[in-house]
């Protein structure tokens, strides 16, 4: 059985304000994410995705062209789930990027 590819959603930013404060929405899915590693992330997201996500945050696509998302230890990226649906996401700079399946 295959892995679910897990597609960019949303950010907290752009975030539809009526699923931000109700049970299951946007606060819940941030109150109860878990830690995850990034090779764990890695497994379940669309990868040309993350990429041109990655590029426009300013990461390099290589490490000796200078800071890549992989290098910097402070994006956090995590497990919940959005309304009862595991999403999968990352924190950069304080603003949660989910994917859903």
């Amino acid at each position: 059985m295959s892995k679910r590819t897990y597609r960019f959603f949303n950010n907290c930013v752009s975030w539809d304000s009526a699923d931000v404060h109700v049970d299951g929405g946007l606060c819940s899915l941030i109150d109860d994410r878990t830690s995850i590693e990034r090779s764990t992330f890695l497994q379940y997201v669309d990868h040309d995705e993350l990429q041109e996500i990655e590029l426009s945050l300013g990461y390099s696509k290589h490490y000796k062209q200078g800071l890549t998302m992989a290098g910097d230890n402070h994006v956090e990226y995590f497990r919940s789930k959005h309304h009862g649906e595991r999403v999968y996401g990352f924190r950069h700079s304080a603003i949660e990027f989910v994917f859903v399946a």
